[in-house]
């Protein structure tokens, strides 16, 4: 109100003075001299109210929305993959996947309390399982409809009470010391298709005697009782005819037999154990049947009057140890066909001449170390490798005959290097040297296609 009160008080005095400016004209007015009249100055008017806001307009209508897109085409169906590998028992005990070592260690599936293992070629192992205090034990020839034809290594050891066991004819492996320890075990048969019998099997059977024929213990079966000589009937047999009907000799089975001067291996016999005549310090002479492919490890170690060796023509390797410290073997004829030639195989032997044949491919670390009688050696067309110290310590030696002369170097043992290349062998003088000295180090290997760094 105020400020209407200030605006109507201006407009008077405008009045006012409107109506004396008029007065002054119409009379002449005072022509030298003007007279001017203001009004006081109005207060400052008071800051007017904000104005309402005005009403939100009206939202503008939404979009109708778009047609749905077309539904894309089902994918073709992915090829079926390949069927996984079988999981079987390797070797070491774990579990294998084709070529893969899984690192776990076997368990098998429990059935009627055996336990059964798949094997690689579809058929099963089998151990104790949860049978392991029964004393009498039937094992069956099939499982889910495959035959049973391992017994697992340690699979049935140390069932103390264990007294015979039944084996079906479809098992043709029993694994190292598959029933070691099982101290009251009497019986057990062998069926006719065994081809391998791990060493140790049947260690520390203390009550096992099986069947006897000349000087030694056999397991077998009814119609054929003398498939495996178990071992000697003592230490103190000084002969021993071993069966014709033989097919394994078990490890160790006549260590220690002192007094035993010759031994003769038919041809029925197919596979030979660890140790099977190691410290027959009185063995001269042994004839080696031609079903034999591989002489075991130690198999006629420390027999230090053997004298006469003659090789069955079935022979192919020649296992670590197995004439090692034979110091009284002056010679020896290594038979066609022989492919390997392991580690300290001839170790201390007292032979002065070696002949390795063609078929030879390897010898390995100390085959021939230590002969120190040894004077020449002939090396093979088809040797590919001669192992580290392979004649160190054949201070004899002066000749080294090598029927292939090219691709020959050396290098560190287990280095993944390209060998050095040797050069001046077919000096046999030479050759010994570098043989039992100059590169005795070393691993020496053939190459095919020369690949070879000059020195």
């Amino acid at each position: 109100m105020k400020k209407l009160k200030n605006i109507i008080a201006l407009l008077l005095c405008f009045a006012v003075l409107t109506a004396a400016f008029a007065s002054c004209a119409g009379s002449g007015g005072i022509e030298d001299e003007t007279t001017t009249l203001q009004g006081e100055k109005g207060d400052k008017g008071d800051k007017g109210d904000k104005g309402e806001q005005g009403e939100p307009g009206p939202q503008g209508e939404r979009g109708e929305q778009g047609e749905p897109g077309e539904k894309g085409d089902k994918g073709d169906k992915g090829e079926q993959g390949e069927p996984g590998d079988t999981p079987y028992i390797g070797e070491n005990g774990n579990w294998w996947i084709g070529d893969t070592d899984t690192g776990y260690y076997a368990v098998g599936v429990v059935d009627d309390g055996l336990e059964y293992y798949p094997l690689p070629d579809g058929t099963y192992a089998v151990a104790c399982g949860k049978l392991r205090y029964m004393d009498k034990i039937v094992i069956p020839d099939t499982y889910n409809e495959k035959p049973i034809t391992r017994i697992i290594e340690n699979g049935f050891q140390d069932c103390n009470v264990l007294e015979s066991v039944t084996l079906p004819d479809s098992v043709t492996v029993i694994d190292e010391y598959a029933f070691s320890g099982c101290k009251m075990l009497k019986s057990i048969n062998i069926p006719s298709g065994i081809q391998s019998i791990g060493n140790g099997a049947f260690n520390l059977c203390e009550s096992l005697t099986g069947n006897e024929y000349d000087n030694a213990y056999y397991l077998g079966n009814e119609e054929s009782p003398y498939l495996v000589l178990v071992k000697a009937k003592d230490s103190s047999v000084d002969s021993c005819e071993i069966n014709e009907n033989t097919k394994i000799i078990l490890s160790n089975a006549f260590e220690w037999c002192g007094a035993l001067t010759e031994i003769s291996i038919p041809d029925s016999v197919i596979s030979m154990g660890r140790g099977v005549f190691t410290y027959c310090t009185k063995l001269r002479s042994v004839t080696i049947g031609n079903g034999i492919t591989e002489i075991g490890e130690s198999a006629f170690d420390n027999c230090t009057r053997l004298s006469s060796v003659t090789f069955g023509s079935g022979v192919r390797v020649i296992g670590d140890s197995a004439f090692n410290y034979c110091t009284s073997l002056s010679t020896v004829s290594l038979p066609e066909g022989l492919e390997e030639i392991q580690r300290w195989a001839f170790s201390e032997c007292g032979f002065t001449e070696i002949i390795i044949p063609d078929s030879v491919t390897s010898i390995g670390a100390q085959a021939f170390s230590d002969c120190a009688e040894l004077a020449r050696v002939t090396v093979g067309s088809d040797v590919l490798e001669i192992g580290a110290r392979a004649f160190n310590g054949c201070d004899a030696l002066t000749g080294v005959t090598f029927t292939d002369l090219d691709g020959w170097g050396y290098a560190e043992a287990g280095a993944n290097t390209t060998p050095t290349a040797i050069s001046g062998l077919d000096d046999s003088a030479v050759a010994a040297t570098y043989l039992r000295s100059t590169y005795s180090n070393y691993v020496w290997t053939k190459t095919v296609d020369n690949e070879v760094e000059t020195e």
